[in-house]
C-alpha cells in the first residue's frame, strides 16, 4: 500500500469519501457510450475495468472499442521504448507538471502523445507572422488583378450539353439545357 501511494500519491484517507465503482459504473458507461477509448496498454486497463463491470453484471468494453497507443507505437517505432514517459520525451511533450502518476494528468499527456502518433500537432510551426504577411501580399495582388471576362462559344455550350445528357440521367437542370 505504501509503495502504491508513493507512485500515484493516492492514500486510503484520500479515497475515504470518494464514490465506489458500483456507484458510478452506469454513469461511466453512459459517458463513454460507443466512443472509442484511447488507452495506453488497452489490454491491461480493460482487464481491470471489465472485471469490475462483470462483477456488476454490466456490459464490458470490447477491445475493438479502444485505440491502444502502445500498438500504434510498436508499428510506427519498432524496437523503441513505448512507455508514456518515453513517448513524451520522443515528441517533446513536457512532463514537468507530473509529480506522481495521476490518471488525469496521464490522460492529458496521452492525448498529446496520441495527436503526435496520428500525424502531429506540429507545435513548432508558427504561421502567425507569415499569415499577416500573406494577407497583406494578397491585398496588393488583388488590386493588381484585372477582372477577366471569358466568352464561351456556341460550339462549347452545345458540347457541354451533350456531355451532361450523356453522363447524367435526368438532371434537374435539363429543362434549362435547350439547344
Amino acid at each position: 500500500l505504501e509503495s502504491a501511494t508513493r507512485i500515484h500519491g493516492i492514500s486510503n484517507e484520500f479515497l475515504s469519501n470518494k464514490p465506489l465503482f458500483v456507484d458510478i459504473a452506469c454513469d461511466f458507461l453512459s459517458f463513454i457510450a460507443d466512443s472509442p477509448l484511447v488507452i495506453h496498454n488497452a489490454a491491461f486497463d480493460l482487464s481491470f475495468i471489465n472485471h469490475e463491470l462483470k462483477l456488476l453484471n454490466l456490459p464490458t468494453i470490447q477491445p475493438q472499442n479502444s485505440i491502444d497507443t502502445i500498438s500504434i507505437t510498436k508499428k510506427l517505432f519498432p524496437g523503441s521504448s513505448f512507455s508514456l514517459d518515453a513517448l513524451c520525451k520522443r515528441f517533446s511533450i513536457s512532463t514537468s507538471a507530473r509529480q506522481k502518476h495521476g490518471a488525469l494528468l496521464d490522460a492529458e499527456l496521452l492525448a498529446d502523445v496520441y495527436l503526435e502518433l496520428m500525424g502531429g500537432s506540429q507545435l513548432t510551426i508558427d504561421l502567425s507572422s507569415s499569415i499577416i504577411k500573406t494577407n497583406k501580399q494578397l491585398a496588393v495582388k488583388k488590386k493588381e488583378l484585372r477582372k477577366r471576362v471569358f466568352k464561351i462559344s456556341t460550339q462549347e455550350i452545345k458540347a457541354h450539353r451533350l456531355f451532361l445528357r450523356a453522363h447524367l440521367k435526368n438532371p434537374i437542370w435539363d429543362k434549362y439545357l435547350q439547344d
